[in-house]
C-alpha cells in the first residue's frame, strides 16, 4: 500500500466479509489503552475493544470468531504490514499512553499539528510518528531509554545516560501484541 496514492483502508477483511471500522488515530490510541488496562478482565477488554473499533453505524453485523476479530484488530493497530525484520528481545522503550505528552509536543513542534484538536487516519498518524526527527522530544526519550550503558566507556557520560534512563523509564510494562492476544484468549 502506498500511503500517498492509495486509499487508506476503512474496513478489515476476514471470513469473506468486510467489516467497517473507525480509523481515527484517537480510536486506536484508546484501543491501546483498553488492551493494556490491567484492571479489566480479558472479556471486558474484548468487549470494549470491539465497541471502540468497529463502526456500529456502518457495520451490519460483527464477526463471529473471537480469534479472527482480535487478529484483524491487532493487525490494523500495527499498521500496514511491512517486511519483518529480525527483532532482538529488548526492553520496552515506547508506550502510546505513557508517552502521550511527548507524542503531542513532538507533533506540535515538528508538524504544527495539535493532536487534541485533530483527526486523521491511524496509518497517517503512524507514518508521521515514524517520521519524527531525532531532535524531537519523543525520539530523545526513546534514545535515552534504549541506550546500552555497558557500551558507554566515559563514566560521566554513562552516569548521565543512567539518570536519563531512570527519569524517563516506563512505569507500565504493557504486554506486546502476542501477550495481549494470549491474555484476551483466556476469557474464551
Amino acid at each position: 500500500m502506498n500511503i500517498i496514492t492509495d486509499r487508506l483502508p476503512e474496513t478489515v477483511d476476514f471470513g469473506g466479509g468486510k467489516y467497517p471500522i473507525k480509523t481515527d488515530f484517537k480510536v486506536w490510541l484508546k484501543f491501546h489503552e483498553i488492551i493494556t488496562d490491567k484492571s479489566k478482565s480479558p472479556a471486558e477488554k474484548f468487549t470494549d475493544a470491539v465497541l471502540c473499533c468497529f463502526d456500529s453505524q456502518k457495520c451490519k453485523k460483527l464477526p463471529d470468531s473471537y480469534e479472527e476479530t482480535m487478529s484483524v484488530l491487532f493487525s490494523f493497530f500495527a499498521g500496514e504490514p511491512k517486511e519483518k525484520k529480525a527483532v532482538k528481545s529488548q526492553e520496552k522503550v515506547f508506550d502510546f499512553t505513557e508517552d502521550s505528552e511527548y507524542i503531542f509536543t513532538s507533533f506540535l513542534a515538528e508538524y504544527g499539528i495539535d493532536l487534541s484538536e485533530s483527526s486523521m487516519h491511524w496509518y497517517k498518524f503512524l507514518a508521521l510518528l515514524g517520521g519524527l526527527s531525532e531532535n524531537s522530544q519523543l525520539k530523545k526519550v526513546i534514545a535515552w531509554r534504549s541506550v546500552n550503558l555497558a557500551d558507554i566507556e566515559n563514566p560521566k557520560r554513562r552516569n548521565f545516560y543512567r539518570k536519563m534512563k531512570e527519569f524517563y523509564s516506563l512505569k507500565n510494562s504493557a504486554l506486546n501484541e502476542k501477550g495481549l492476544a494470549e491474555e484476551l484468549s483466556k476469557a474464551f
